[in-house]
């Protein structure tokens, strides 16, 4: 992504609304995670298939870890860029293809109007389809030159 796009991400979903969404998460992580995994489930047929040899305890512990690897890079382009390309690297690994980035981004917004209930906005919702497109563009650039290699 270029520059001006990271730093209009960057002005648009502060740090403080990052914040203030991980402490939601915080105060019910296995609601979110339960949550984000159903709809999952839901969105993408292939879910059981992909997750079969997968303890989805641990699946949603990295899923909680991720977000907070990706807020503490989040004034940090290059390096947060690094980790959505190295996630989406791996990602391939465990049977993701480009397909699912759609649905995904659409269970992560849903997701987000869960955590934070009457408080969502469409202000809210602007900033996170924001960062989320970043994420998808960053973990595809990592997926598509695994897949090429």
């Amino acid at each position: 992504m270029a520059n001006d796009s990271y730093s209009k991400l960057v002005s648009k979903l502060s740090k403080g609304e990052y914040q203030s969404t991980l402490e939601l998460i915080g105060n019910d992580p296995d609601g979110f995670t339960d949550y984000f995994y159903d709809l999952v489930a839901k969105e993408i047929p292939e879910f059981n298939e992909i997750f079969k040899n997968t303890d989805l305890r641990l699946q949603k512990l990295e899923l909680i870890k991720g977000f907070l690897q990706m807020f503490s890079l989040f004034e940090k382009e290059k390096e947060l860029e690094g980790f959505l390309y190295d996630l989406g690297t791996r990602h391939v690994c465990y049977g993701v293809n480009e397909s699912y980035y759609g649905p995904i981004k659409k269970v992560l917004i849903l997701s987000m109007i869960y955590i934070h209930g009457d408080s969502w906005s469409n202000e809210l919702e602007d900033s996170w389809n924001m960062f989320f497109e970043f994420m998808t563009e960053s973990m595809l650039v990592g997926a598509k030159n695994l897949e090429v290699a």
